[in-house]
């Protein structure tokens, strides 16, 4: 098996084991408020999906799992992060987002705002509309309309209504608005996390390189096989989409190595006798361009990605000599030159495990990278794979 193949699969198997060890991954420290109003600190498992507004999790310090569901406590939530409340309707938890005499919950882009003995339900809509034959979609700003309605004809959150979007920090403002003009406290537990901007980071590794010939063509200049290693450093962008999912982020990179790869073989079934030597000399600049999802929600987690590279040759040196051998002397030499394939799209999959600290995320990786085409004048085709270990810490 190819020996880059092998060190991959020991990838997976060395962070399947780190999964196995933190199987417990999902519960983190939070707390629950039972009927009582009482609250309990304990294990809550994290949920970045639809299940955070179905039920709770709590891990008791036997090891064994409770659920409880909206009508069995008031709410629950995680440590530093999101909390849920039952008290606003009682078949669903809901998103503290204001907490006040007036608040604002939220479920999935859908908001409430809760008054003492109303619930408002606040969507955006939209209708389809037949216009000179063509079809038109127009939003439905029912949602300003019951906001004025809460406004009370006040001309200074009516002039606030007329400047709103429909979006987060908007119904914000609104809700605080609405209880400062009725002296009433409020608190905010609209959590920022850093997932709520762009994050970047930097990131050094170490590479192993193949090289593997696989054109039909009889091109005898280049060997079948190279290997080497070489440095990498890069650096990187993260764009997160926490309303979509705080597990799954966008990355971009821009990642410089120093790729050198050198063979030489002699050819003793020609005759004359032939020397070929090859010397690929270059820096590569790539730009892997991948999905990262993070598996469980610990400060110790583990993320796996995938995506698209291309790569770009700079400051290259691809040469090919044949020296022709009669007897114990060398007739002729001759030194070829060529240009290499670039900007070649590649594939990247791999596997990282991270550790959150307060103001860094650090972190080591594995990546397998792959192209296909070395040259495009010869059409000489080939497997170019690299294995990328390396060391991050993303800002």
């Amino acid at each position: 098996m190819n020996y880059f193949i092998k060190a991959f699969l020991l990838s997976i198997i060395f962070f399947i084991k780190l999964f196995s060890v933190n199987a417990q991954s999902n519960f983190v420290d939070g707390f629950y408020i039972n009927q009582k109003g009482d609250t309990v600190h304990s294990k809550v498992k994290y949920y970045s999906n639809i299940n955070s507004y179905r039920f709770c999790e709590i891990l008791t310090k036997d090891g064994k799992t409770t659920t409880y569901f909206p009508n069995e406590i008031k709410g629950y939530g995680y440590k530093n992060d999101a909390s849920y409340s039952s008290n606003a309707i009682d078949s669903l938890f809901l998103k503290n987002i204001i907490k006040g005499e007036i608040s604002l919950y939220e479920k999935q882009n859908v908001y409430y705002i809760s008054t003492k003995d109303t619930v408002y339900q606040i969507k955006n809509s939209s209708e389809l509309e037949e216009r000179n034959g063509k079809t038109y979609i127009t939003n439905k700003n029912v949602w300003k309309g019951q906001l004025y309605y809460l406004a009370r004809n006040n001309a200074q959150l009516n002039e606030l209504i007329d400047q709103l979007y429909f979006r987060k920090k908007d119904l914000k403002k609104f809700v605080i608005q609405l209880n400062k003009d009725i002296d009433a406290n409020y608190t905010n537990l609209d959590i920022q996390s850093k997932l709520d901007k762009f994050d970047w980071g930097l990131r050094v590794g170490q590479q192993f390189n193949q090289l593997t010939k696989t054109t039909k063509n009889n091109y005898p200049l280049i060997n079948d096989l190279y290997r080497s290693q070489s440095q990498t450093i890069s650096i990187f962008a993260v764009y997160n989409v926490p309303e979509f999912s705080k597990s799954l982020s966008f990355n971009a990179e821009v990642l410089l190595s120093k790729i050198k790869y050198t063979g030489s073989r002699i050819d003793s079934s020609s005759r004359p006798i032939n020397q070929y030597e090859t010397n690929f000399n270059y820096f590569q600049v790539s730009t892997p361009i991948y999905l990262s999802y993070r598996l469980n929600q610990n400060k110790l987690f583990i993320n796996v990605i995938a995506g698209a590279n291309t790569q770009i040759n700079i400051n290259d040196e691809y040469t090919t000599k044949r020296t022709t051998i009669v007897g114990e002397y060398e007739q002729e030499s001759t030194e070829q030159s060529f240009i290499p394939y670039n900007f070649q799209p590649g594939i990247l999959i791999g596997f990282s495990i991270g550790l959150q600290l307060k103001a860094v995320e650090i972190g080591i990786d594995t990546r397998y990278i792959r192209f296909s085409k070395l040259n495009k004048e010869l059409n000489l085709f080939v497997n170019q794979q690299h294995i990328n270990s390396g060391f991050y810490i993303k800002f």
